[in-house]
């Protein structure tokens, strides 16, 4: 697995959130984590990367990804993109 991927999270979660929205939080959480284990694993010569995730519960995950390699950034963009759509409720 690679080990060049640092990861700044900004997600923003409510302090007291409701049952429903601690629910949801806790979804969210899991998505991050999986983001954060995918972008690693598909860094297959762990070159230096930066995984950024943001967004809210309303408006859901975002990502940006920084990296001095443009075909690396490219293939990790899709297959996070491809997984966040796959979750899409």
């Amino acid at each position: 697995m690679g080990t060049d991927v640092k990861v700044v999270n900004w997600f923003q979660f409510k302090a007291q959130p409701s049952a429903q929205e601690l629910e949801k939080q806790q979804l969210i959480k899991e998505r991050i984590e999986k983001l954060q284990t995918l972008a690693d694993t598909y860094n297959f010569h762990d070159d230096p990367m930066t995984l950024r995730i943001f967004g809210d519960l309303k408006s859901g995950i975002g990502f940006s990804i920084d990296c001095p390699k443009p075909q690396l950034k490219d293939s990790v963009t899709k297959i996070l993109r491809m997984y966040l759509n796959s979750c899409d409720d």
